[in-house]
């Protein structure tokens, strides 16, 4: 009987510090920066970034917001422009309908989006520039996309006569995002 005690304490005790360790883990910066990344998925859109994470990470983790800054910095360093408009897909894990925008231009320009999803078009301004100055990084949120459906999101700048110069569009699909 008393083996048997022993070996129902000894297993306790091992499945008690793999908790404290791993929970200690989850509360260590470093742990979750190496556990934390960005990936591109073209099954989203084409260019399209996802945060790739442990199941076992929160999003409401004291590190978890300031870590996603930090891929977003890295993932900004390769060189980009209009045509090669960076979008990360929910990068902070808080809203499914929502994809970040990000890109380059030296000329000076409004933003506006049209968003259409079964055929049906929404237009929103973005940025209305009055400045006529050009910004060193344009960066948005389109958060009124439609779950679990294809999303065309064409993405145009204006010049200061609200005419169009430059499109980029692409297709979000949604229909199988996590």
């Amino acid at each position: 009987m008393k083996k048997v005690l022993i070996i129902i304490l000894i297993i306790v005790l091992i499945i008690f510090s793999y908790f404290i360790i791993h929970k200690i883990n989850l509360g260590n910066y470093n742990y979750l920066s190496n556990h934390i990344s960005f990936i591109e998925d073209n099954s989203i859109c084409s260019g399209c970034y996802i945060v790739k994470k442990s199941k076992d990470i929160s999003i409401n983790n004291k590190y978890y917001k300031r870590i996603i800054d930090e891929q977003i910095k890295d993932v900004l360093k390769q060189e980009i422009d209009f045509d090669n408009t960076i979008f990360i897909y929910n990068p902070y894990g808080n809203n499914n309908k929502l994809i970040d925008i990000y890109f380059v231009t030296e000329k000076s320009v409004s933003v506006r989006y049209i968003l259409e999803v079964d055929g049906v078009k929404t237009t929103k301004m973005l940025y209305e520039n009055t400045t006529n100055k050009s910004l060193d990084l344009y960066n948005y949120k389109i958060d009124d996309l439609s779950y679990n459906k294809v999303n065309k999101v064409t993405i145009e700048l204006l010049d200061r006569n609200n005419n169009v110069i430059d499109t980029n569009s692409r297709e979000v699909n949604l229909i199988n995002a996590k």
